[in-house]
């Protein structure tokens, strides 16, 4: 019994000193081109962190009542938050 518990306090010792690695992004390969378009987002987008992301998935993105809407929408993040950035892919 003695000998089972020296052999887990000196595991318990040991795992200690064991180094973990916790930022996945460290774990991706930096070649990665997922992983490259990521940090490119990351540059663009930077700053505290308070923005709104819009994604549409249309049938028909140059449908006139969805352009109406697109333009009435920005609008109104305009006024009601102050900076608004367009990007365009």
């Amino acid at each position: 019994m003695l000998y089972l518990f020296l052999t887990c306090c000196a595991g318990i010792y040991a795992d200690q000193s064991i180094p973990i690695q916790t930022d996945t992004n460290s774990m991706i390969p930096q070649d990665m081109p997922s992983l490259i378009n990521y940090k490119h987002m990351q540059n663009i987008m930077s700053g505290s962190g308070d923005h709104l992301n819009v994604i549409l998935r249309v049938d028909d993105a140059s449908d006139p009542e969805l352009l109406e809407w697109i333009d009435e929408f920005s609008l109104h993040e305009v006024e009601n938050r102050g900076t608004f950035t367009v990007l365009q892919a």
